[in-house]
């Protein structure tokens, strides 16, 4: 079970009542001092400590979370507690000094250590130094009290001894303070992480919220959000170098001109600072760009990227948070990796809202629908498969960019069902492209997002489904969701054992060792579009001749995207590879444009379709 600060809370209320009620049940059953008053006195501190702790035992959650309560509540604790050590002298007739040999004075330690349940440092001192300070108050009384005839005059001269007396009481103080620090360390072990020494997200986002409200007197705050892209890819092949580099990125940020009021290690890839910040939007982002730099000095010769996103924080702390990992996200479809929570982001999250709702019945709808882009063999110009791509249509008729709404559909969980709907329709569409005359080894290419993997359940169904109606399916993963999923290689492996064939798509965009891609079961090597562009450069041609000489080597085939001329084809030839995709050999079509540039009977294939 994951501790909750509620549950915490609740632990030290039944602490705080069980004190009182424990210590009241005592004096109750113990011998009475003839001095009413003094017994009066001594059962109305204990009445108000019980009733006190009752109170907060019974009362609401959102009110004992308020950090003042709380330190209001630990002084109170501790004061109750000295109180009734001081009457039980008066009561008794007896020295101070004994107040000091007390067995209730080891409460002490209780409700210092209590404090714990709360993971919040600054209670656990407050207690610490309530206790401390109080026991020293309390040594100095005993030191200048004469003593009692009630007791013997040796023992009253033992106890009132001035180094038996101030050596004890020194000792019980360092014991005090000790107990005080190692709770604070183990309350600071678990609020910091481990690695860079920051808050953890859960702490940052609590003292967030409880401290906005005061830092707004001071002037306007921001939140900034740093992510490392490809962190994970980089861990999986050098955990070393992964976790030196983000310890880097710390002590630079940290380091940085403008101090921060915070920072915390949001996830495991990423850092938050919340910060004073220019009111000027050209002075801030300014700001943003040195932050980037100062990372990407420390990150680029790794091949990681740096996204940045920021948010004034002029609403709600709980509208900050979620707009800041927002503007990081659609950082890293920006050229320069910043995204400033401005008025045309605004602007695009509502776009993205109503995005979000069209999506959610878009299948309904009819909204969806699957293209197919011609994969040719380019030594005999034939048409070998096709990728099915996903096309989404909006409320003026016109499609919607898949980069635009694959990412919500990701988000928003939609993908899983959405996927399984295109990986039906290519299925289909495989169907009738073979029953229209065209080859039976015509294979379809279906992408499949990380999350699908990570569902899993629906994939495979989807999956073995297509295999049993005939459909000659390859699967299409991305590099980097191959490299973060720990189970990669187990479902891949169940997905061709359904029969399907596997290809890992834009190769060489992330950061996954050679080794690791090789011992995954993939059939297929696409090649990204990003190196087709450079093939006409001398570098370019290389970096495609290398990964042709490496899937060559353990038996994959190479499929080369984004051909655009014949200048492309022909390098792409020389440096051996087979298949290529791209405008030159067709763009993407409905099924029946595909069979239509295929030769075939463009009618009977809609009567098909449609029954």
């Amino acid at each position: 079970m994951k501790w909750d600060a509620l549950l915490g809370q609740r632990v030290l209320d039944a602490v705080s009542f069980l004190v009182p009620a424990l210590l009241f049940s005592a004096f109750a059953l113990s011998p009475k001092a003839s001095d009413l008053q003094n017994g009066l006195i001594q059962f109305g501190v204990l009445s108000l400590f019980l009733l006190g702790s009752l109170a907060r035992l019974l009362g609401g959650w959102n009110q004992l979370r308020s950090y003042r309560f709380q330190v209001a509540s630990a002084v109170f604790d501790i004061t109750c507690l000295f109180a009734f050590l001081l009457i039980i002298p008066l009561a008794y007739g007896s020295p101070f000094a004994i107040s000091l040999k007390a067995p209730t004075a080891n409460l002490l330690f209780v409700f210092i250590i209590a404090r714990i349940v709360l993971f919040d440092i600054r209670l656990v001192v407050w207690s610490g130094l309530s206790a401390a300070i109080g026991w020293g108050a309390l040594t100095a009384i005993a030191l200048f009290d004469p003593g009692s005839p009630g007791l013997t005059r040796q023992f009253v001269d033992y106890t009132t001894s001035g180094k038996i007396l101030i050596g004890a009481q020194v000792e019980q103080i360092i014991s005090i303070l000790l107990v005080t620090a190692v709770s604070a360390a183990v309350v600071n072990a678990y609020q910091r992480d481990g690695l860079t020494g920051l808050r953890k997200k859960r702490e940052f986002l609590e003292a967030f919220v409880r401290r906005r409200s005061r830092r707004e007197k001071r002037g306007p705050t921001a939140l900034i959000l740093i992510r490392l892209e490809n962190w994970h890819e980089l861990a999986i092949a050098n955990k070393s170098a992964a976790n030196k580099t983000l310890k880097d990125v710390t002590t630079t940020l940290m380091g940085a001109p403008i101090p921060h009021e915070m920072a915390a290690r949001y996830e495991t890839d990423s850092i938050i600072l919340w910060k004073r910040c220019a009111e000027d939007d050209v002075a801030f982002l300014n700001h943003l760009e040195v932050l980037k730099r100062r990372v990407q000095d420390i990150a680029g010769p790794l091949r990681l990227g740096v996204q940045l996103g920021a948010v004034r924080v002029d609403s709600s702390p709980e509208t900050a948070v979620k707009n800041v990992e927002l503007a990081c996200d659609r950082a890293a479809s920006r050229v320069n990796r910043i995204q400033l929570c401005d008025e045309e982001f605004v602007s695009w999250l509502k776009q993205q809202s109503r995005l979000k709702h069209r999506l959610e019945t878009a299948a309904e709808d009819g909204l969806l629908i699957v293209y197919h882009q011609p994969i040719v063999d380019m030594l005999s110009n034939r048409m070998v498969g096709t990728e099915a791509l996903l096309r989404l249509r909006s409320e003026d008729g016109s499609f919607v960019s898949p980069a635009d709404f694959i990412p919500i559909a990701e988000q928003t969980g939609l993908i899983d069902e959405i996927g399984a709907y295109v990986l039906e329709t290519a299925s289909n569409d495989s169907l009738i492209m073979r029953q229209q005359g065209l080859d039976d080894d015509l294979f379809v290419s279906v992408n499949v997002a990380p999350a699908q993997v990570h569902a899993w359940t629906r994939l495979f169904a989807a999956s073995d489904k297509a295999m049993r109606q005939g459909t000659n399916l390859k699967l299409e993963i991305t590099e980097s969701s191959a490299a973060q999923n720990p189970y990669m290689n187990e479902r891949l492996m169940e997905l061709r054992s359904c029969g399907a064939k596997l290809a890992i798509d834009d190769f060489g965009t992330g950061y996954s060792s050679l080794e690791r891609l090789a011992d995954l079961p993939f059939d297929t090597v696409k090649i990204d579009i990003a190196f087709t562009r450079k093939i006409t450069t001398d570098a370019g041609f290389a970096m495609i001749d290398a990964i042709v000489r490496m899937a060559s080597a353990s038996g994959k085939d190479v499929i080369i995207e984004g051909i655009e001329n014949a200048e492309q084809q022909a390098l792409a030839m020389k440096a051996g590879i087979r298949f290529g995709q791209g405008f030159f050999f067709g763009r993407p079509g409905r099924i029946d444009e595909i069979l239509t540039q295929a030769g075939v009977n463009l009618t009977l294939v809609r009567v098909k379709h449609t029954a």
